[in-house]
């Protein structure tokens, strides 16, 4: 033995059936863990262990079975199996259809009487027991928690034979103690909801002329009480929970125990079962323990008048005590209240006297905003994002639509223009640098690095020159009658665009929509620390070994000369180009950055020292989810293990992945356990595994927000 808990296995399952208290020769013995259980089946009590966490085997479908009656075979069950049609047998989905659920350490013959009521109640039924008997015979604490499991699995029964004709309307179930909550599980995680009643009918509601039912009232009076015939509707509508298992259910979450939510009508009887023997184990321990409780009562009670006769002279004594020092204690508090109210009167005259100078200058001041300051005007704000991006615009739009909002008048400079208009919100549509499907491939599909970084900004100064070129963006750069308070940009990527900031003297808010480069860090005067801020090429994560260290710093380097020496000087002779050559230098632009907006999460990046000016902004794009499509949310509803999303985003199609990438996401995709949402924009996927759904468009928000 050891903390209070059995060591011995053999000893927990040999206790008498009526074990008296534990002796220190007998085993441990705590009234506040252990507690006395009645089994299903025929009553024998199980000394139970509420904290028993002895791992069991995770239940499998195999383990419950689902055996059919009818009239045509009343004795011999046949077996249907889920998604098996031709195990049907004499299943007909038009009858009324009972399900019969077992409780604790018995079996499907533990509800004999259950079912052969129904089979001679003279009805035209399907009678369908499960039998759960492999997770049922286990200690209670287990078979507790396997009723889930096993309810899911009934569940999807149900949901199958609804699927071949079956009406919900006309399904029962009948789960007895933990096979109740069975059924509310069950009831729970179908695909709609089983038709039940609440109370007991009444005696009149059974028709006068029904006498085929004899056999139900005389074979078990309390199911025909519960289990009649509803003239109006002309259908069986009842749903019974024989005597649901109480024990461990306290702070259980209701999706994991019978509730009335489970569905339409639940009702709950509470006896015992004809033939369960619990009710003799139960009197003659009664019958026991109430001799004992009588000679003890007997005892106490003489020992309880001596005390109460001697503790009464005491109280009053302490009584009279008490009386004249609470006596003394009121005379002395009303004199420190008359004082105390006193000075409270004086302090509140006071501060009224100066409230009174405070309220009039409020009236004043109130009174000038009234009369002279009624006009609050919104800004003027320039958006530029020239970067024929769309995932990068989602984010760039949920921000610059949130300020048209708020009264600011905004103008954007990109290639998505809005599908609706909206108050204060106008577009300019630039020219998309990648027209063709599958342009950026080549760009997106090399390997993070050195060569990356040089790739990228050759593909930015080509956008730049282009869209400035435009007649419509040079018609703009040349108008003379535009005014903006604020430019707000994208980062560096397109550093040639802050002439426009030049033109229209306006500070710059700028967005960081990835890690971000050092050398706008840099720039702004934020520090960056090589030895434990990872450069965002070098896929670095955690604490850096001192290899990696050197691998970040010369990472760190190359940046700060490639910006230096190529990038920025082609940005700036192309600002130079399209605004004029009296623009100041990028360098000086730059210094006119009032904030930045960093789009990273506080969970998913690495910490690093900013500025005030630099703000986390991750995730200000989302927005609530909306409602999925029907045949979306049945896909994700029925993935018991998980939903994987895939989508490259709109620039890179994944049906220009090279065809050995797609053939390795296949088949690493058929191996999941879980289902897969691929965004496939080229029609069908050959050799697409089952678990995985392809469309040319899903609604990401949604899915990822559901």
């Amino acid at each position: 033995m050891e903390g209070g808990r059995v060591k011995d296995v053999a000893w927990f399952y040999n206790r008498p059936k009526y074990p008296s208290t534990p002796t220190s020769t007998d085993g441990p013995w705590k009234p506040d863990d252990w507690f006395l259980l009645p089994d299903d089946n025929n009553g024998t009590l199980h000394w139970v262990d509420p904290h028993d966490t002895t791992p069991m085997p995770m239940v499998a479908e195999s383990d419950v079975t689902f055996l059919l009656y009818t009239r045509q075979n009343p004795s011999n069950p046949t077996t249907i199996q889920t998604g098996v049609a031709s195990s049907l047998g004499n299943f007909n989905a038009n009858r009324q259809t009972k399900f019969v659920i077992h409780g604790w350490n018995s079996n499907g013959n533990s509800m004999a009487t259950v079912r052969n009521g129904y089979v001679n109640s003279g009805l035209d039924l399907n009678i369908i027991v499960v039998d759960w008997q492999g997770p049922a015979n286990q200690g209670y604490a287990q078979s507790m928690t396997n009723t889930r499991a096993v309810g899911v699995f009934v569940a999807n029964h149900i949901n199958w034979l609804v699927s071949r004709g079956l009406s919900l309307n006309n399904i029962n179930i009948v789960g007895f103690s933990l096979g109740a909550h069975v059924a509310g599980i069950a009831g729970h995680n179908v695909h709609g909801t089983v038709g039940r009643i609440t109370v007991t009918p009444k005696e009149d509601n059974l028709t006068s002329d029904n006498t085929s039912d004899s056999n139900l009232k005389s074979e078990w009076p309390e199911i025909w009480t519960a289990a009649i015939w509803d003239e109006k509707e002309k259908n069986l509508t009842v749903d019974l929970c024989l005597d649901p298992a109480g024990p461990l259910y306290i702070n259980v979450a209701p999706e994991h125990h019978l509730d009335a939510g489970d569905a339409a009508h639940v009702q709950c009887q509470r006896f015992l079962l004809p033939e369960d023997k619990r009710c003799q184990s139960i009197c003659s321990g009664l019958k026991t323990s109430g001799n004992q409780a009588l000679n003890l009562l007997e005892t106490s009670g003489n020992q309880a008048l001596n005390l109460l006769k001697t503790s009464g002279n005491q109280a009053l004594n302490l009584l009279e005590t008490s009386i004249k020092h609470i006596l003394n204690q009121i005379k002395t508090s009303v004199h420190h209240v008359l004082n105390l109210l006193k000075t409270s009167i004086n302090h509140i005259l006071n501060q009224l006297k100066t409230s009174v100078h405070h309220v009039l200058y409020i009236l004043v001041a109130g009174l000038w905003t009234v009369l002279v300051a009624r006009e609050c005007q919104g800004a003027s704000i320039l958006g530029v994002f020239p970067f024929p991006a769309k995932s990068m615009m989602i984010l760039f739009t949920s921000l610059m639509e949130e300020l048209a909002t708020r009264g600011h008048q905004v103008t954007v400079m990109s290639s998505f223009p809005r599908d609706e208009p909206l108050e204060n919100y106008t577009d300019i549509v630039l020219p998309n640098s990648f027209t063709e499907k599958g342009a950026m491939y080549h760009f997106g599909a090399r390997p993070h690095g050195t060569l990356h970084l040089y790739t990228a900004s050759k593909v930015i100064n080509k956008v730049s020159d282009t869209v400035l070129a435009a007649p419509d963006v040079q018609r703009f750069i040349h108008s003379q009658d535009l005014h903006f308070d604020i430019v707000v940009v994208h980062d560096v990527a397109h550093m040639a665009f802050l002439g426009l900031a030049h033109k229209f003297d306006a500070p710059i808010i700028r967005i960081v929509n990835f890690a971000g480069y050092e050398w706008t860090f840099l720039e702004q005067g934020n520090p960056s620390v090589v030895s434990y801020n990872p450069h965002y090429l070098t896929g670095i994560e955690g604490e850096m070994s001192f290899w990696e260290r050197a691998e970040n710093a010369y990472m760190f380097l190359y940046e700060l000369l490639l910006m230096d020496y190529f990038y920025v000087p082609v940005q700036e002779a192309i600002m130079r180009k399209h605004f004029g050559a009296s623009v100041p230098s990028v360098s000086k632009l730059n210094r006119n950055t009032a904030l930045i907006l960093w789009c990273v999460d506080d969970v998913l990046s690495h910490h690093r020292p900013l500025l005030p000016n630099v703000i986390r902004v991750g995730g200000m794009h989302i927005k609530k989810p909306k409602k999925l499509p029907q045949d979306l949310q049945k896909f994700m509803d029925d993935a018991l293990h998980g939903v994987i999303y895939m989508s490259l985003g709109t620039n890179l199609p994944s049906a220009y992945l090279p065809s050995e990438k797609i053939a390795a996401f296949i088949e690493i995709f058929a191996q999941l356990k879980q289902k897969v949402l691929w965004k496939w924009e080229n029609g069908t996927l050959p050799g697409r595994p089952p678990n995985v759904k392809v469309a040319k468009w899903f609604p990401q928000q949604d899915i990822l927000g559901a």
